[in-house]
């Protein structure tokens, strides 16, 4: 989709006649007697900051058959923000404020404690107007917040294609994992825009938090490492919370239940795994599956994420790690709650890239790259292309896979991507350093297009001036579908001319040696020489009005390798 740059800036213009709310003040019997804020919140800037840095916290919350009102009103004590009921939106769908909520929390954030709380009763809340407002999930998504986000550090590198080709791979990586019905290109309402290094996203306040972790996470995985170490390979979690979760997930435990009800086991998952464990209620009351289920199971020194799953499983029920809590649910609740993971895969050689042209004249590009792999391989009947709910997607500039799935899946992932590094022997391993010597041969691939016309035949190096001459790359490009002609044309640069080019101002003294090699031939350009004369090399076909190439998996082997690059072609208008 074309993006504007004019689109975001007259969006933020009219932002100020948004409309609000209608909110019930919360009561004056409700303002009792304050503790003290928390520091961070006491320093923060505005009344919305305020409220997320309290939404931060980590705190210890029991509420036994309490009222939502006065839920409400120990809200407002703890955070010293105001804290409203939308009460509107509560009598729309016919909940009154003495609704009875119930939840024990420990040391989670308050964030997460309150999306577990309300999610158990169907309802939600969001920061507007300088106020957390509890409200129903319908009002909650039609409430959008615009923030800017500076992301031109994720859309550059030697991986990355051109700027709007890798700005726009960013933004399908964002809407295909955050919330991902939200958007406008699907009929939601939330919307994302670019603007020059920057994006402006429209959206709620829960998924601007997942956006945030989600960048944050890819500026970790981008990050180089350091001497000595061996490159990124860890899946990299969205929150600190849930790092500590899979850890403490791979701790051999031995269980020995005999008719133990459900509320049991979550009780000694907690005990001897030491995490935060629920149980979602609602959801099972969904399916007609009491809280107290008898499990049998008998394993000794298995991994708790394993041997959860093996006594789940007896019941039709799985886990999740969610809100910083590992969260025993429905299968179906599970699809609705995935976990959304970074993998750096910059160390793992890349496959061929090949351009065709299709029957339309537009350019396709065909790769087996390593999202679609994966997707074929691990449980192919679980992914949004099939109509599954999970989601993979690759993001060449930051050199990473984003995974939406199951923990089951990705453990699964991490297993496939491990014995892939395994029977890769040239992985590059700590300390060891490329080296700058080393020759690769590249071929270049410079997509030849359709004719105009049926009986207009394809003559390679013959553009809209003419002949090219001997060796000529670009040829006439005509109609998008079908051959109607819509008088677009390449610009003509003869074979011979780019080696010229090429030769003269990349390393002009390096092409006499016997080792290294140049030549264009139809199409392609097929040259050997180092990976550093192969960045040189990138970076002037960019400049001479060519497209960065797109690459259909990640670089990183330092070995010599043949390689294919595709380049898309800038066109003309005749």
């Amino acid at each position: 989709m074309l993006r504007s740059n004019y689109a975001p800036a007259l969006w933020l213009a009219l932002s100020g006649l948004w409309m609000t709310f209608s909110y019930t003040e919360v009561r004056a019997d409700e303002q009792d007697a304050a503790p003290a804020k928390p520091a961070a919140v006491e320093n923060a800037a505005t009344p919305e900051e305020r409220i997320r840095k309290a939404l931060d916290e980590t705190v210890s919350l029991t509420f036994a058959e309490t009222p939502l009102r006065d839920v409400a009103a120990q809200l407002r004590q703890r955070t010293q923000t105001n804290v409203l009921i939308d009460r509107k939106a509560l009598d729309d769908v016919g909940v009154s404020d003495d609704l009875p909520l119930s939840g024990e929390f420990q040391t989670i954030s308050l964030r997460s404690a309150l999306n577990l709380l309300l999610r158990s009763v169907d309802l939600a809340w969001n920061v507007a107007d300088g106020a957390l407002v509890i409200t129903t999930p319908e009002a909650a998504e039609a409430r959008l917040m615009m923030r800017v986000y500076p992301v031109g550090e994720l859309t550059t590198g030697p991986q990355a294609g051109p700027g709007q080709e890798a700005m726009d791979s960013l933004i399908s990586v964002i809407t295909l994992m955050i919330w991902p019905e939200s958007w406008d290109e699907v009929g939601g309402p939330a919307s994302i825009e670019r603007y020059g290094e920057m994006l402006f996203i429209s959206q709620v306040e829960a998924a601007h938090q997942e956006i945030a972790a989600l960048l944050n996470a890819l500026r970790e995985a981008k990050k180089p490492a350091r001497a000595n170490e061996a490159p990124k390979q860890a899946a990299i979690h969205m929150t600190s919370a849930n790092v500590a979760l899979a850890r403490a997930l791979q701790k051999p435990i031995s269980w020995d239940f005999d008719e133990t009800p459900l509320t049991e086991v979550a009780a000694q998952v907690q005990e001897l795994v030491g995490v935060p464990t629920q149980i979602d209620r609602r959801a099972l009351d969904d399916v007609g599956a009491p809280t107290d289920l008898p499990i049998t199971l008998t394993v000794h020194d298995m991994p708790a994420a394993q041997a959860l799953r093996h006594a789940l499983g007896q019941v039709d029920l799985t886990w999740v790690v969610t809100d910083e809590v590992l969260l025993i649910t429905t299968p179906d609740e599970a699809q609705q709650r995935l976990e959304i993971r970074v993998y750096p895969v910059s160390d793992l050689p890349a496959p061929p890239q090949m351009f065709d042209v299709s029957s339309s004249g537009l350019f396709d590009a065909s790769s087996n790259g390593l999202a679609q792999a994966i997707s074929y391989t691990v449980e192919p009947d679980t992914w949004s292309e099939v109509g599954g709910a999970g989601a993979i997607a690759e993001l060449p500039a930051a050199g990473v896979l984003v995974v939406a799935h199951t923990p089951a899946i990705h453990e699964k992932i991490e297993a496939l991507l491990a014995q892939l590094r395994e029977r890769l022997p040239d992985t590059p391993q700590a300390g060891k350093q490329e080296d700058p010597e080393a020759l690769q041969l590249v071929v270049y691939h410079l997509p030849v297009a359709q004719p105009s016309s049926a009986a207009e035949p394809a003559r390679l190096g013959e553009g809209a001036a003419g002949p090219s001459g001997p060796g000529g790359l670009f040829q006439q490009f005509g109609g998008m579908g079908g051959g109607v002609g819509v008088g677009i044309a390449f610009a003509p640069i003869p074979g011979n001319d780019l080696v010229e080019i090429i030769t003269t101002l990349v390393e002009p003294e390096s092409w006499g040696r016997e080792d290294v090699y140049i030549k264009a031939v139809p199409a392609r350009l097929i040259v050997r020489h180092t990976a550093a004369t192969h960045r040189q090399i990138e970076k002037l076909l960019v400049q001479l009005g060519l497209v960065s190439p797109y690459r259909g998996g990640f670089g990183g082997s330092t070995v010599p390798v043949v390689g294919e690059r595709s380049f898309p072609l800038r066109l003309e208008r005749r």
